[in-house]
Formats: C-alpha cells, structure tokens, sequence
C-alpha cells in the first residue's frame, strides 16, 4: 500500500502516521495521510545541544530524542509529533526495521506509552503477553500460539497505555512476526521475507496462520519468561502469579528501553506506570526448560493456562 493513506478511520489507534517511506503489515491501520504524526527523510545533526542525558545510542535533550545507528543512520524524535531520518548507506530494509524499534519507543514515550519487551496473541479482545530479554522466547512462543488457534498481535514490542485500564489495560501492537531458523522450526511456520539486508543475518519474518485484524487490544495477562532446567522442571516450572514487589522487579528489566523511558517519563512516572499495571492486570512467570525436546509440552502447558481459552485452542 501507498505510505500514508492507511484505512485508520474507525480504528482505535493510540495516533496515526503519515511517512514517506514503506511501513506495511501489522502497520498498516496506523498510517493515514495527515496523520499526527510525521516520519520524513530531512537533515538530522550529529548531536544536539544542552543535552541531558547522553548514551551510545541516543541523546535526549528536552522533547527532542536523537537516536543514532551505523551506516549514517539517525533519526531525530521531536515532542511527540515528528521524525526525521537520515539513511546514509541504509538500505530501505533496514531502515523500516531501525525506525520501528528505538526512534519509534521514543515516539511513543512522548506521547503517553509505555513499551514492553513482548510478543503477544489475542483470543478475541483479550490480548496475552509474553516479556523477556532477547532469546526469552517471546517470538517463537507466539509463533506457536497462532498456529494452535490464537491470532498473532505484535512481535518483540508491545505498546501500553497506562492512563486506559478497563478489566485490562489498553495495548497496541505494530510489529510483524520475525524468526531466527529454530524459532520458525519449533513453531512450525516457515520463513518468508528477510530482515535484513545483511549477509549471514538468518533472521526472516513469518507469516502466522491467523493475525488480529486491529492493532488494539486488552491487555489480561502477562507471563514474565523464565527458564528452569530439565531436572527442576517437575518442581519449579509452569506458570505462576506474581503481584507487588516481585512483580515490579520482574517487569523492570522487560521495560523496552528502561534508561530510555526514565529519561523521558522520570522514574517516580515509570514506577508509577509499572505500579498501575501490576495493580491491573493478571501478572505471572512462566518457568520451562529451553531444551528443544520439552517446547511442544510447554507451548499446551502455558496455552492451557490462558483464561478464556476457547475450544480448540493450546
């Protein structure tokens, strides 16, 4: 489709987007032509003045978030509204997948939402959520959901708004599935479109059998990824609740971005954030074995455990 002239209207989207470059799939309901935000190719600096917290990767200085990659890539982040990117050596590939990672959770930093590290399926408005680290397994669990009947809603990045919380708290998703060869083997899903442009990077995105149609959703549980051995397996795995403070030790670290979101948000408002969600939501860990052997047991096991499950599903 032509970037910016999505079919938003009707859509429950937290802000549309109206860019000049290709930004499809999961996406799609997002893009509007004068949407409020804009993503346009322009002049980026190579760093910005008065700046308040500075890293590798980004800068920050009031409401302007500088986020710089190799290969001349930089993408200037401005209160909320506006990105600017400049491509340098950047093949379009690669470009779509860098703006939608750190530019874009600063975007929606700005704007009011929190970014979790984590895959997620939904059983009709209800969206499950599986956060961890990258290797967790959050893409290759999902994966393996949608095949067992739930519908695919974002990949490696859900988005949370704090402010709406209504037997669950509202949550976006806007990324496409993407798997490394084992993931896509142990799913069952074969890959399709590469990543990225670059040699030897195996990462491919899939195709799941059954997406959600609407990038919005309410958020009912979210399982913190752990792992046990197989010789712990018959004491400690399977899927526990978590609530208070061993909630929020668990969900800190799967901040998409921690340092990123306390220098826009402040900790006192992440804390607070983190505090509502434990207070709303079904929080709980999932302990299983990593062993190949074991993922077809623990994909029934953490599907039986989803509540509102319907026939036929995990």
């Amino acid at each position: 489709m032509t970037p910016g002239t999505g079919p938003a209207a009707g859509v429950d989207v937290p802000f549309t987007v109206d860019a000049d470059l290709e930004l499809d799939g999961t996406m799609r309901p997002w893009l509007r032509r004068g949407g409020d935000v804009r993503i346009r190719r322009g002049a980026v600096p190579a760093g910005l003045r008065h700046v308040e917290q500075d890293t590798p990767v980004w800068q920050r200085a009031g409401g302007r978030v500088l986020v710089r990659y190799p290969w001349g890539m930089r993408f200037l982040v401005e209160g909320g509204a506006s990105i600017a990117y400049e491509a340098g050596a950047a093949a379009e590939l690669d470009l779509r997948l860098f703006l939608l990672s750190t530019p874009w959770r600063a975007l929606a930093l700005q704007r009011g939402l929190l970014p979790l590290q984590a895959s997620a399926v939904m059983d009709g408005a209800a969206v499950h959520a599986f956060a961890g680290p990258p290797g967790a397994g959050k893409s290759t669990l999902a994966a393996a959901l949608s095949v067992r009947g739930y519908m695919f809603f974002t990949d490696d990045t859900l988005l949370l708004d704090p402010a709406r919380i209504d037997g669950g708290m509202r949550c976006y998703g806007y990324k496409d599935l993407k798997l490394w060869p084992r993931g896509a083997a142990l799913s069952r899903l074969p890959p399709s479109g590469r990543v990225r442009t670059s040699k030897g990077y195996r990462k491919h995105y899939a195709e799941p059998p059954r997406r959600s149609p609407h990038p919005v959703g309410c958020l009912k549980t979210l399982h913190r990824l752990g792992r046990c051995t197989v010789q712990q397996a018959g004491a400690v795995s399977g899927v526990e609740p978590m609530c208070g403070r061993k909630a929020l030790e668990a969900l800190y670290p799967v901040v998409h971005g921690p340092w990123l979101a306390q220098a826009i948000l402040g900790p006192e408002r992440l804390f607070e954030w983190l505090a509502t969600l434990v207070r709303g939501i079904d929080v709980r860990i999932f302990r299983r074995p990593m062993a190949d052997v074991h993922f077809d047991e623990y994909v029934g096991k953490i599907g039986g455990a989803l509540p509102s499950a319907s026939s036929g599903q995990a």
